[in-house]
């Protein structure tokens, strides 16, 4: 064999040797990865955390593709941990327990209120903890930055896994862009369906929302996300003008209600200095007539005396005038009048005097009055000036909240036990109101639909359903109820039909007013999640949550 054949041989052997071991690295590298450690590739997509009790096991999911996984060890008996519907409420990288004893609980990301919390920890291979889900560490610091706070939790026993959705009458979004015509457009919400009875006044506003009627612009409600956008921007606009506006009026009337008060003290040094040297004839004045209305009361109540003979005459002789104690009746009333004349003389001359020096300050007080009042009036446009700038800040505050708030995906829950849709956002409560439901089907169990992107017209969603709690038949195939059986429900494969059957029987019977439908077709967008459930919202759900729904 030639050197050249030999050479090509060896190089032969050497590639397939280095293949093989790439080959066996790589397939190592994998088994390692899914382990514990999450894959590299990430994308934007809603992100939702699958946690099976049975199987001990987290997936982590962007959109439907699984990214991560890891063993876990959730609460042993006595401690069970709760399943359901659950979001990330808190992250904390290092966080104490406040229930035992300080606990260390490292990358800790909470679920409930009430104590329940993914955190890094001992993970024996079994059930240890107290409630909380068991990480390991390492996984526990990757997981950690790869969620968000609002991100979707769902507990299960069995395993589940997310999978492709479709229904008509599911949510869908306002136009991407603003329909070429007045009557034309597709605002498609069928978040009903009609019956054979429906009525035609009904069927007329069914299919104004399964066919995607454009709401008119006199309602003042976007007809498309492009123009939603614009009148949340004009908006915040005008309200930042309209505080800006404010802002200046205030601040006008205070530098007016500082020159008025100035103006006002002027005029009061002023008309106090300009009275001053009349203060003595007008403090005469003052008391001149004060000693004439006593006299002329003196001699009024002499005279009701006589009137009345409590005063009779003893002697009709006159007395000494001057003296008015040993005066006669007679004499007493002459003596009360000349008093009553004397001091009517000496008011009319202080009288006249006072009108002189009134005379001299009256443009002194007159100037000083008017100063007062527009003082008054400043003051008064100063608080209206508050008042109206409380009230733009206030405005613009809550709409940057909403804007805020609007930014975060919708959450929507609708109860089949009570009948009812609630929506939040952003964990507030936005509304909740009734909704009628034609032929209840049943224990249907609970099941999470969420928005993963639009669709390729960027006019619809692409659904995913995640079910956390499997629906369960009312009466089993041998005619025995559920209740007989305790109602333990049956296991249900990740891929059974029964779930999405379950799903499309729910939505087939929900009828959700018009009003509603076009305020979340305006408000949805990727990341909007949809639970669909036989119970009511749990008592966890409340202040600073997302919807909790309890299975177990």
């Amino acid at each position: 064999m030639s050197k050249h054949l030999l050479t090509v041989a060896a190089l032969g052997l050497l590639t397939s040797a280095v293949v093989s071991v790439s080959s066996d690295a790589a397939q190592k590298a994998s088994r390692s990865a899914s382990r514990d450690e999450p894959a590299q590739e990430i994308s934007a997509g809603p992100r939702t955390i699958v946690i099976s009790l049975r199987k001990q096991r987290l997936r982590l999911f962007d959109g439907n593709r699984e990214i991560a996984s890891s063993r876990i060890s959730s609460g042993r008996s006595g401690f069970d941990t709760p399943t359901g519907v659950f979001s990330i409420l808190e992250k904390k990288k290092y966080h104490e327990s406040n229930i035992y004893a300080g606990a260390p609980m490292p990358f800790m990301q909470r679920i409930t209120w009430s104590g329940i919390a993914m955190h890094a920890g001992v993970v024996p291979g079994y059930r240890a903890s107290h409630g909380c889900v068991r990480l390991p560490y390492s996984f526990a610091k990757t997981f950690f930055g790869r969620t968000d706070v609002g991100g979707r939790v769902i507990i299960t026993n069995d395993e589940v896994a997310p999978r492709d959705f479709e229904h008509p009458t599911l949510f869908k979004p306002l136009p991407e862009f603003d329909p070429p015509g007045p009557t034309q457009g597709a605002n498609a919400q069928g978040a009903v369906v009609a019956s054979n009875d429906t009525t035609a006044a009904d069927k007329a506003a069914l299919h104004s929302l399964v066919a995607g009627a454009v709401p008119s612009a006199s309602t003042g409600k976007p007809r498309s996300r492009a123009e939603a956008l614009r009148l949340q921007t004009e908006k915040m606009e005008r309200l930042k003008t309209e505080m800006d506006s404010a802002q200046e009026r205030k601040a006008a009337a205070s530098e007016k209600a500082k020159t008025a008060l100035r103006a006002a003290q002027d005029a009061e040094a002023n008309y106090q200095s300009v009275r001053k040297p009349f203060e003595e004839v007008l403090k005469r004045a003052d008391n001149a007539q004060a000693a004439r209305e006593a006299a002329a009361r003196a001699y009024r109540d002499y005279l009701i005396r006589l009137t009345k003979n409590e005063d009779a005459p003893k002697n009709s002789k006159r007395s000494n005038r001057g003296d008015d104690k040993d005066a006669s009746p007679a004499d007493r009333e002459l003596n009360l009048e000349d008093r009553l004349l004397d001091l009517t003389l000496d008011a009319d001359d202080a009288r006249a005097e006072s009108a002189e020096a009134q005379l001299a300050i009256a443009d002194a007080k007159t100037a000083f009055a008017t100063a007062d009042a527009a003082k008054t009036r400043a003051i008064e446009e100063v608080k209206q000036a508050v008042v109206d700038l409380r009230k733009a800040q206030t405005a613009l505050v809550e709409a940057r909240a909403e804007a805020r708030r609007r930014d975060r995906p919708l959450s929507i829950f609708i109860s089949l036990k009570s009948q009812r849709i609630y929506i939040r956002q952003g964990f507030e409560p936005v509304f909740d109101t009734p909704i009628e439901v034609d032929d209840p089907p049943g224990a249907i169990g609970t099941h999470v639909l969420t928005v993963l992107d639009y669709d390729s017209t960027g006019n619809d969603f692409v659904w995913q359903l995640v079910s956390a709690q499997p629906p369960r038949p009312a009466v089993d195939d041998d005619g025995r109820t559920a209740k007989k059986k305790k109602n333990r429900p049956q296991p249900v494969s990740i891929t059974s039909p029964l779930n999405t059957e379950a799903v499309r029987a729910a939505l087939d019977s929900i009828r959700i007013p018009p009003d509603v439908a076009e305020r979340i077709s305006e408000l949805a967008k990727p990341g909007t999640s949809l639970i669909i459930s036989e119970k009511d919202p749990s008592h966890e759900t409340g202040k600073g949550t997302e919807f909790v729904v309890l299975t177990r």
